[in-house]
């Protein structure tokens, strides 16, 4: 049994020495945690020709100990109190050290053998400092095949730690920033859904107040069926935000009426600004029949007349209009709004880019544009400021190729 001094005259040679660079190299190449830490097992244990390895990761609040051990791919993780076992005195005093036979060593805690069913004989545990010196937890070698561990594993094995510490900090600094992300991205995602949700509600209303009006009956029915139509509007919404967070679009693609799906729009739009300054007018012009996905493309156009209200806080002319041109199905919202400068239309597009909106959340447009190049197609835009916008919807009208 070694004493606790860090090992004199252990230089790695040449081919440790390239090995140890070699594992250095897929250390920084792994950036998820659980992954990273059983692949500085896999090159410990491969490295010193140990039968299994161990690590330990230093609680900061307890100064317990939390063993991370693989069996296959799965993970085993348990808790060593502080200060308990070899492992425990290799972080209070920061330094390495060689067991030829841990059963005869006072200082060796059988309960992790206990609880695995692995019988631990020989052991070699180094430090992992981080780089401000202090010990982030214990790396353990086990059971050495040939012989037991010596001066040249341990220089090894500690050179090696210092890669893994590195890496390990890393990851953890790299799993902090992307949780951080996620919490800002699902807020902007509810904000999201909100703001979506926000124009099926303005038509129930609308529609709402028309029914109180007591209005003929064959009025009523429109106005009732358009409820029911907000209210599966509102289902594929929370169904399309979901879609996005998975970064998929599972478009389902039918023929219909292109021009059918704009006057039902217009209807719903009027309903909603019925009790507003702004007038809803659809333009002359048909697209007639293409394969689209009806609710799909519902929504890129609501995003698009969403955003044109928007545009004229005072009031204005919302058109929407449907024409063909060379093979193609055009559908057009176009305001009288505060129009858009060069550098706002060249960001239009990016996922949260609100364009100072304070009730924006930037995900409308991105969508719109998912949408038509999930057809196949493309969105034009041209807008002057302090004259308005228009947005054109370039489909195929022959559907998108395989559908």
């Amino acid at each position: 049994m070694a004493d606790l001094e860090r090992p004199r005259d252990a230089g790695l040679p040449q081919a440790r020495l390239e090995a140890l660079i070699g594992a250095g190299v897929e250390l920084a190449r792994t950036h998820e945690l659980d992954a990273l830490l059983k692949r500085i097992l896999d090159l410990a244990t491969a490295n010193l020709g140990a039968e299994r390895g161990a690590l330990f990761v230093r609680e900061a609040a307890t100064g317990n100990l939390v063993s991370h051990l693989f069996h296959g791919e799965e993970l085993t993780r348990l808790t060593l109190r502080a200060g308990r076992g070899i492992a425990g005195e290799v972080v209070a005093s920061g330094l390495a050290v060689r067991v030829a036979d841990a059963y005869t060593d006072a200082r060796f805690d059988r309960s992790l053998d206990a609880a695995t069913g692995f019988r631990t004989r020989s052991l070699l545990a180094v430090p992992l400092c981080a780089r401000g010196g202090e010990v982030l937890g214990v790396l353990e070698a086990l059971n050495k095949r040939a012989g037991a561990f010596d001066a040249a594993d341990e220089a090894f094995l500690t050179a090696f730690a210092a890669f893994a510490a590195v890496a390990m900090e890393n990851a953890r600094l790299l799993d902090q920033r992307l949780a951080a992300e996620r919490l800002a991205t699902v807020g902007k995602l509810a904000a999201a859904l909100v703001h979506d949700l926000s124009g099926p509600l303005s038509a129930v209303r609308g529609y709402a107040d028309v029914i109180e009006q007591e209005p003929p009956a064959e009025v009523r029915q429109r106005c009732t069926q358009g409820i029911r139509r907000q209210a599966r509007r509102m289902g594929d919404m929370v169904r399309s935000i979901l879609s996005f967070v998975r970064g998929d679009q599972p478009f389902l693609f039918a023929k219909i009426d292109l021009d059918e799906l704009l006057d039902e729009l217009v209807g719903d739009l009027e309903a909603a600004h019925v009790q507003g300054a702004i007038r809803v007018v659809r333009l002359p012009g048909t697209a007639g029949a293409a394969s689209v996905d009806a609710a799909a493309l519902r929504r890129a156009l609501e995003n698009l007349a969403r955003n044109a209200a928007q545009a004229m806080p005072d009031g204005g002319t919302l058109s929407l209009g449907a024409d063909t041109a060379n093979g193609e199905a055009v559908l057009t919202v176009t305001d009288t709004g505060v129009g858009m400068d060069e550098a706002t239309r060249a960001r239009l597009f990016e996922p949260f880019f609100t364009r100072g909106k304070p009730e924006g959340t930037g995900l409308g447009l991105a969508i719109v544009r998912r949408v038509a190049e999930g057809h196949g197609g493309r969105v034009e835009v041209e807008s002057t400021p302090g004259q308005g916008t228009a947005f054109r919807v370039r489909l195929p009208l022959g559907g998108r190729a395989g559908t």
